[in-house]
């Protein structure tokens, strides 16, 4: 499988953060949705750590591609 980094304008980011918090969705909730443990994605929302790519398959599948490995970055 290959993942491509997709280009987006600076202002066009959705930080899984910002998306989390727009939805509504507490990390433990998006946690149980992408099959992953909570700290792991508290990391990944607070910027601490960047996701393996079957996750970050899973969180660009579970927010419709608003949030890319770009966003990680």
């Amino acid at each position: 499988m290959v993942l491509a980094i997709i280009h987006k304008r600076e202002d066009d980011k959705m930080k899984l953060r910002a998306w989390l918090d727009r939805e509504q969705m507490s990390v433990e909730r998006f946690a149980c949705e992408i099959d992953a443990k909570y700290p792991s994605v508290l990391k990944w929302a607070d910027g601490e750590r960047f996701p393996r790519r079957g996750m970050l398959m899973k969180i660009i599948k579970v927010t419709n591609g608003e949030v890319t490995p770009n966003d990680f970055l």
